[in-house]
């Protein structure tokens, strides 16, 4: 996350789009934690049904209270919702 920490501004809004499964990877959450210091807002947008969120390897109770918002986004209509987000100052 080094990389492009520098980047980021406190005008920067961090778009994720993802279902947060690990993969059987190490989540590493805390690196979210750091981005979230460096920026505007976190939006994360995932595409799998709410119920599916942290079931099996889904943990995105870990990275939530890193997000300003964490929304379904499967439908246009999420997709909207989600672009109106974006949009608010």
């Amino acid at each position: 996350s080094q990389d492009f920490l520098g980047d980021l501004t406190r005008n920067t809004v961090v778009l994720i789009l993802g279902d947060a499964r690990t993969n059987a990877f190490d989540p590493q959450a805390w690196t979210l934690g750091e981005v979230r210091q460096h920026c505007r807002r976190i939006i994360w947008l995932n595409p799998e049904f709410r119920r599916e969120w942290n079931t099996g390897d889904s943990i995105l109770a870990a990275y939530a209270p890193f997000c300003d918002h964490v929304l379904e986004c499967w439908t246009l209509e999420h997709l909207a919702q989600a672009a109106d987000l974006l949009l608010q100052p």
